[in-house]
């Protein structure tokens, strides 16, 4: 096995991530990857293993395999390529996998052991990624894509990585993984900080294309099957978005909503707003507040529009407007606030709360890009006085 190669296929991710930034992350793709075949030409002089050779009239039963990591490896390096192949090669052919640092094999064969990998201590970086370290080779990659597959996850994570944290020169400085499998394990929505990150890194765009958004959103699921926290950062995006939108595309004017919710509520006296009615309340009222400075042209957005009869039109009355607002602030106190941040005040200037901003940025994007798929003519960023004035 070129295994050599193998290192240049996983960094340079092309062949599970197309042009139009589409992974294929199917049991299919990854029996196609040419560098995991068996080439019987291969140099002895290219070959970096250490294994064991058997004669061409003898059965294969055991195979011993050493994969040197580099010179200068870390820890968490040493068992980056080792775990994938362990994950990867039960799918190619029928055998059974055990990675280990030890120099003796902790079993002489596969009938030592019921599942089709064994991690023998693995590094905990990598432990955080694949969860468990014994795999059936039915949850390698599960038929049933709400179920959690190591595999995905490895291939996700180390794509990750290789986009947002490989050095300029090409060096893929695996010891960094260490902090993003941590932070994937924290949080999955961690992946949205990676692709903020990632947009930091570039020199010739200001905004992140919707072709990435959408496949860092498939890394995501990766990482959460059930999809529960995007579920519900879906629905508080397109709570707002019924009754407002950014005028540009900066991050600040895209989560104006979510932040004048997290501002009104922390400097919110605690006396008079104790519970979660009041807190409703006083969200619901400084989002009123922007939405007539937005509609005086006082303050950033506009209020949300509908192409209706060939025309863009206001797409809420005024009490249609006051109903949508209540509805997110009583999401933002009672789903984000009380539930997941369980009424601490000190996280929404933190980094919980940047995590939630991400993914809102990002959703309402592709919203917005969907949205322009259906109409014909573009949004306008204004209404004529006549029309905008409703409070």
């Amino acid at each position: 096995m070129t295994l050599s190669k193998n290192h240049t296929l996983i960094q340079q991710r092309q062949h599970f991530i197309n042009d139009k930034q589409e992974a294929n992350l199917t049991i299919e793709n990854y029996r196609k990857v040419d560098d995991l075949l068996i080439k019987p030409d291969l140099n002895p002089e290219e070959d970096h293993t250490f294994k064991l050779n058997y004669s061409n009239s003898d059965p294969i039963t055991f195979f011993f395999v050493a994969l040197p990591p580099g010179r200068d490896a870390t820890d968490t390096e040493s068992w980056v390529m080792p775990t994938w192949l362990a994950l990867v090669l039960p799918l190619v052919a029928d055998v059974k996998v055990v990675v280990s640092e030890s120099p003796v094999p902790p079993f002489l064969s596969g009938a030592d052991f019921e599942e089709t990998v064994l991690l023998d201590g693995t590094h905990q970086a990598i432990r955080s990624l694949v969860k468990n370290e014994r795999y059936r080779l039915d949850l390698i990659l599960p038929q049933n894509k709400h179920e959690f597959s190591p595999l995905n996850a490895l291939t996700a994570a180390y794509s990750i990585h290789l986009e947002v944290n490989r050095k300029k020169d090409g060096n893929p400085d695996w010891g960094k993984l260490t902090a993003l499998a941590n932070d994937l394990e924290t949080n999955p929505l961690y992946v949205f900080h990676y692709l903020a990150k990632w947009l930091r890194k570039q020199d010739k765009i200001d905004i992140v294309p919707v072709s990435k958004i959408k496949l860092y959103q498939q890394f995501y699921y990766c990482f959460d099957n059930e999809g529960k926290n995007m579920t519900k950062l879906q629905e508080l995006t397109n709570l707002y978005r019924k009754f407002y939108r950014a005028k540009n595309s900066k991050a600040n004017a895209i989560l104006k909503p979510i932040d004048e919710a997290s501002n009104v509520i922390i400097k919110a006296d605690k006396v008079l707003a104790y519970d979660a009615e009041s807190l409703i309340e006083i969200v619901s009222a400084r989002l009123a507040t922007l939405m007539n400075n937005v509609r005086r042209r006082t303050a950033e957005g506009k209020p949300t529009l509908a192409f209706v009869d060939g025309k863009w039109k206001r797409a809420l009355t005024p009490e249609e407007e006051r109903q949508a607002v209540k509805d997110f602030a009583t999401f933002f106190v009672e789903e984000i606030f009380i539930n997941q941040f369980k009424g601490d005040r000190s996280r929404l200037v933190g980094t919980q709360l940047n995590l939630i901003r991400n993914t809102c940025e990002y959703l309402y994007r592709l919203a917005n890009d969907e949205e322009k798929q259906q109409y014909k003519e573009d949004e306008p960023e204004d209404l004529p006085e006549s029309d905008n004035n409703h409070d």
